[in-house]
């Protein structure tokens, strides 16, 4: 019974705060579009066949092989968050800014190897930002068919969740229906009468980041080929708040529940790549990156208030459930990576790139607990993406005016809702030579339109729209 349930979630497309692990966690630790720097992020990521930019050690190590001289960089972002919301016709916009560091790192180049058609070794260290969790949107109107309190009785009838870890039992909210030998709600106990006011917010913070250690080789100026073993840093936070309050002559006078997750978590990975000079002008790229092998502690609870009529009588019920923790492990999608550039002499480059990401490939797994129906889940309801990444350089001597566009395609398949929530990124910049010294700048301009469920019913579908501005400046010293 609880894949009935598993399987409609997927079919929905829906990113719900769900307090146990599933496809959904998989999802949001297999979908990173690393920042980088400034020139990085201006050209749309698409330095895979260029290299020379501390970025690569998180896309393609081989092009830290071609650096010259040795360099120390550091870059920075304000990142400015903006969630519409539309439910049941009601709109609602919500704005946040943060600022965080997205790179920091070094490159040591030009060590000599002796009596070798290898011309130098080159080795780096960096710290790379993936993924900046901070996003926050709110919800509300008045639904006229479904309530959060009939997912929450379902999962209870079918065995998903016992009365000692049901807050929502035990704040009294169901009643038992002798009948039909279930347990039931005051909506459904009234003959399925909806007519509430629903209001619902979801906040979350966090980062994940990547420390680089890597290595890239020179062959006679020709064959580049490095590698880089990546440790990965995970922290995510979670706030769902949900409050109804019935507009009919039933029981329950309103109630309100908030789910709390937090997850920490370590992986480690390699990226192996290769970087080819066909000619002056042609350059040629590819990597792969094998999956990152993931361990995550969990902690999460769910607390619910309610008021309701009983003999006559406001009552108070409240609901908390044991504090929930648990250890899992996860394996995030292998990505392979394809990239090309064409250089028009000192004047400025063309860049493009292609990568496979395969999500059919994530794996959940745990000591304590068979993700069967999580991971054939994951099989069938999301499919392999496909991203592409284009960026120019324009130079003009002591400034360079760089573009880029990227298309991260949707994870989902094409029988849910949300098998076209694709990512756009628009992003230009400037950067100025100062000898030995740069300093780069760039924007960078996301958008994201997708579907968002506040539980398991089609009637509590989200449209949302969100917009990211991304400001970043990268100083950097070469010696």
């Amino acid at each position: 019974m609880k894949k009935s349930i598993y399987i409609l979630i997927a079919l929905l497309g829906v990113n719900l705060g769900l307090s146990a692990q599933n496809e959904v966690d998989a999802l949001r630790y297999g979908q990173f579009n690393s920042v980088g720097t400034a020139r990085y992020t201006a050209m749309g990521g698409a330095l895979g066949a260029m290299g020379a930019d501390l970025s690569v050690m998180s896309n393609n190590p081989a092009g830290l092989g071609v650096y010259r001289s040795s360099q120390l960089v550091f870059s920075f972002g304000q990142f400015n968050n903006n969630a519409q919301s539309n439910f049941i016709g009601n709109s609602s916009t919500i704005n946040e800014f943060s600022l965080k560091p997205t790179v920091l790192g070094f490159v040591v180049a030009d060590v000599a190897v002796s009596n070798s058609d290898w011309k130098f070794i080159n080795v780096g260290f960096s710290y790379n930002q993936l993924q900046n969790f901070n996003s926050r949107f709110s919800v509300r109107g008045t639904n006229t068919e479904s309530s959060l309190l009939d997912y929450e009785v379902q999962k209870l009838n079918e065995g998903i969740v016992d009365e000692d870890y049901s807050s929502y039992y035990q704040a009294n909210v169901f009643l038992w229906d002798d009948v039909n030998k279930s347990y039931v709600n005051d909506y459904q106990d009234a003959g399925g009468n909806y007519n509430l006011y629903q209001s619902h917010s979801f906040s979350s913070s966090g980062f994940a980041g990547e420390y680089n250690f890597t290595v890239a080789g020179n062959y006679l100026d020709k064959l580049y080929l490095g590698g880089s073993i990546g440790l990965q840093q995970v922290r995510y936070e979670q706030v769902i708040e949900h409050y109804e309050e019935p507009n009919n002559d039933i029981a329950l006078i309103e109630f309100s529940s908030e789910d709390y997750l937090y997850s920490k978590g370590s992986g480690i990975n390699l990226k192996l790549g290769f970087l080819y000079k066909a000619s002056q002008e042609l350059r040629l790229g590819a990597a792969i990156h094998t999956p990152t092998i993931y361990s995550f502690s969990d902690e999460f609870h769910t607390d619910v208030y309610a008021y309701y009529i009983d003999g006559g009588e406001v009552v108070k019920g409240v609901g908390k459930a044991p504090r929930g923790k648990f250890n899992w492990n996860y394996r995030s999608p292998l990505k392979i990576q394809t990239s090309l550039a064409y250089v028009f002499g000192t004047h400025g480059l063309l860049s493009a790139e292609y990568e496979f990401i395969n999500y059919k490939g994530m794996l959940l797994s745990s000591e304590n607990y068979f993700f069967d129906e999580e991971n054939e889940n994951i099989r069938t309801f999301y499919k392999n993406g496909h991203n592409i990444r284009l960026g120019g350089e324009y130079r003009l001597g002591l400034v360079n005016l760089r573009g880029g566009f990227a298309y991260y395609g949707s994870a989902f398949d094409e029988n849910t809702v949300n098998n076209d929530a694709h990512t756009l990124v628009y992003s230009g910049g400037a950067g100025i030579n100062l000898g030995n010294a740069f300093v780069d700048l760039a924007y960078q301009y996301t958008t994201l339109s997708e579907k968002y469920f506040m539980y398991n019913y089609a009637s509590s579908m989200v449209e949302l729209d969100k917009i990211r501005s991304t400001f970043l400046l990268t100083l950097g010293l070469k010696f």
